[in-house]
């Protein structure tokens, strides 16, 4: 496994833990186990940017994330509900940035 795909296995464990161990997704309401979860992103994950942002990705089902394009109607309403414009408008904006990752402390922080 590569420290980019270790990174993302950590944050994505943490991320969809984040709730408890049964959580509710974030743009429907459906209610699973965490590991029946994804991690979806807000902001596509191609974005390095907002890719590790706690306030970008949230418990998703399934469905949601995977089938229904992140649902990112929904997803919007959650995120203005949860964070506001102001914070949409920074991962907006963070979300071009354009950097390596340090894998390592991302591993560090969330294994």
């Amino acid at each position: 496994m590569s420290k980019k795909q270790e990174a993302w296995k950590w944050f994505s464990i943490f991320i969809r833990k984040r709730d408890g161990e049964y959580v509710k997704c974030v743009t429907c309401e459906n209610v699973r186990h965490w590991k029946a979860m994804d991690a979806g992103h807000y902001i596509s994950g191609v974005h390095i940017g907002t890719r590790y942002d706690e306030r970008n990705v949230h418990a998703q089902c399934k469905d949601c994330n995977q089938f229904k394009g992140g649902n990112l109607e929904e997803y919007k309403k959650f995120m203005l509900k949860t964070y506001g414009e102001d914070v949409l408008k920074e991962l907006r904006r963070n979300s071009q940035l354009i950097y390596t990752p340090d894998y390592e402390a991302i591993i560090k922080k969330y294994k």
